[in-house]
């Protein structure tokens, strides 16, 4: 036997803001029907004690309204992860999309470009090209600040510690850290569209290490090249 306030408190108590089913549409048929004469509970009596099948059409009554509540949440939930999924399958097939085409334009082999195309996850990710990129820009930006003023071909800084002088050769840096500056806006747009257009997808498909050192070697070979015409111009 079980203790049990009367069923009208009971009604009141499951009435919550987020049960949509109201107790009273339920409870007819769930606990009036099933409960015989002499324990169903009077509407004069204050306390009464109830046996077992008030209780537990009592708890049939909270399971199915919180069962439409649970279900609900979880559809809202299945649509959330639907979109996701949705979302990310869209994201996956871009991304194929573009590594094909990478592939088709840096590789002879189709049985090399199948194979990129199939086993590429972008990790590690291309940084070299990208970081020299910014690096490049905020050379610029830094300089043309400093001078006020901006146009096709500056300003050049030629009091730059990063300049390659062939009067300083002494100062080893200057013949890699030239690559940073630029005479110009042109020049460097120029530059920059270069890297990101053909330097990229190399990355991509090569590896920083061997397209870092590619460029590295570049930036060498241009230094020395001016080194050795300007010794012969003079």
């Amino acid at each position: 036997m079980l203790y049990l306030p009367r069923p009208r408190t009971c009604t009141r108590a499951l009435l919550h803001p987020y049960f949509k089913l109201k107790v009273e549409e339920v409870w007819p048929r769930l606990i009036k029907p099933s409960l015989p004469s002499p324990y169903r509970p009077s509407c004069n009596s204050v306390d009464r004690t109830y046996s077992s099948p008030f209780f537990n059409n009592t708890r049939n009554v909270v399971i199915v309204l919180m069962s439409g509540k649970r279900t609900r949440s979880f559809r809202i939930a299945v649509q959330h992860r639907d979109r996701e999924e949705l979302l990310r399958e869209r994201d996956r097939a871009l991304f194929h999309s573009m590594v094909a085409k990478i592939a088709h334009h840096f590789l002879a082999d189709d049985r090399d470009r199948k194979y990129y195309a199939d086993r590429y996850t972008c990790c590690p990710p291309p940084l070299f090209i990208l970081l020299v990129t910014l690096v490049e820009l905020g050379f610029f930006t830094y300089y043309t600040a400093s001078t006020g003023e901006i146009t096709t071909t500056g300003p050049v800084p030629i009091d730059s510690p990063f300049i390659y002088r062939p009067d300083k050769r002494e100062e080893v840096w200057r013949f890699f850290f030239y690559m940073l500056l630029h005479a110009g806006w042109i020049h460097l747009l120029f530059n920059l569209l270069v890297q990101v257009c053909v330097g990229l997808p190399l990355e991509m498909v090569h590896g920083s290490l061997r397209i870092g050192t590619v460029y590295m070697a570049g930036v060498l070979a241009g230094s020395l090249g001016t080194s050795v015409l300007t010794l012969m111009s003079i």
